[in-house]
């Protein structure tokens, strides 16, 4: 039980850090699009567009590796998954074990995936707009182009939000470790 319910927390966390870093890839793409049409096949060349995929996988990849190998480390005493599926909270609440450096890990790694994708994102929409603001057309078409992009964007950052929440909350989602800041 313990292999599949990790492997599926690995496949979960992966999927949804490379849904955030090719959502914030995606608008650099529409960033450089809007911005600066004339020399687009220039800055995106195919070298450029290889090293961006690589950077969002490996760096996905990587981080959630980490994730899953801190917390294989630990013994397993309780059986009773407190969510539908398998994630890594839910895996911390079957170990027994102090599991305070996996919540500082996990920190880390929710700033990065919804802190550095939101400022990325929230700086090219800013200057998008700022470019087109000059020009209607340029900024209907801009919009037209965007507007889905954002809105998925923004969905997926709230549900994420909405998630990490309910795991820090005792009464939304039980045996929740919480650390203690005396410790």
């Amino acid at each position: 039980m313990k292999e599949t319910c990790v492997l599926q927390a690995f496949v979960l966390h992966t999927c949804g850090g490379a849904s955030l870093l090719i959502l914030t890839a995606m608008a650099y793409d529409r960033y450089v699009a809007i911005c600066f049409p004339l020399s687009y096949n220039t800055i995106m060349n195919t070298c450029k567009l290889i090293k961006l995929i690589v950077a969002v996988w490996l760096s996905d990849v990587g981080l959630m590796s980490i994730l899953i190998f801190m917390f294989i480390r630990f013994r397993i005493c309780r059986t009773h998954i407190v969510d539908i599926y398998c994630n890594n909270p839910s895996l911390l609440k079957l170990v027994c074990e102090d599991v305070t450096v996996n919540d500082y890990y996990g920190r880390v790694a929710i700033v990065y995936f919804q802190g550095f994708t939101l400022i990325a994102v929230t700086f090219t929409y800013i200057k998008i707009l700022y470019t087109c603001s000059f020009n209607k057309q340029a900024r209907a078409k801009a919009l037209q182009t965007c507007v889905v992009h954002v809105v998925v964007f923004v969905l997926l950052q709230f549900m994420v939000v909405i998630a990490l929440i309910a795991h820090r909350m005792n009464t939304i989602s039980p045996d929740v470790y919480t650390p203690s800041l005396t410790n």
